[in-house]
């Protein structure tokens, strides 16, 4: 095993876990798609401000987040409002999963790392922060990417900018 804790060994179990991240999302997209209304208690906020900016070019309710502009791409690529809130949400947990999967490879005792990937894997909280409170959710996202950046050498620059972009999707992200 090489000094950073990554042996040949880890590379299959690294591939099996990004592969389930994948397979978790799709399960995911499949379960709020066989709901007949978005979930969440701001589902249709999202879906009115994301079907406005898609229609208009410009948000009904003033909102300063990035969530919309994402959700409005998936519109104009040819996906219902339901669909894009819906693909937003996740894709942002595929994101935070698969960001805290790279992030756990750098843990040295493989126990803890996998302990630690499985806890976020299957968090609730995760799934009810993305679907509850997506603008936080997509913010969250910077959390492991900052992390990540900050275990490289000169990262700090790269952290500092993900963090940023975290707070044009929620503002509370800034402090």
């Amino acid at each position: 095993m090489n000094p950073s804790g990554r042996g040949k060994a880890f590379q299959p179990v690294l591939l099996v876990l990004e592969g389930a991240t994948l397979l978790g999302a799709a399960l995911f997209f499949h379960q709020m798609a066989a709901h007949p209304f978005l979930q969440g208690a701001d589902g249709y906020y999202y879906a009115l401000q994301a079907d406005w900016l898609a229609r208009t070019g410009h948000l009904r309710i003033p909102d300063s987040s990035l969530i919309f502009s994402l959700m409005e791409i998936f519109q104009k690529g040819g996906f219902s409002t339901e669909t894009a809130v819906r693909l937003a949400e996740t894709l942002f947990l595929f994101l935070i999963t698969l960001t805290s999967l790279w992030l756990a490879r750098g843990i040295q005792n493989p126990a803890f790392r996998y302990s630690a990937f499985g806890w976020i894997f299957l968090s609730p909280s995760l799934f009810f922060t993305v679907i509850e409170f997506p603008k936080m959710g997509g913010a969250l996202l910077a959390v492991p990417l900052a992390f990540w950046f900050l275990s490289k050498a000169s990262g700090e620059v790269w952290a500092c900018g993900f963090l940023l972009l975290a707070g044009l999707f929620h503002k509370a992200v800034l402090p």
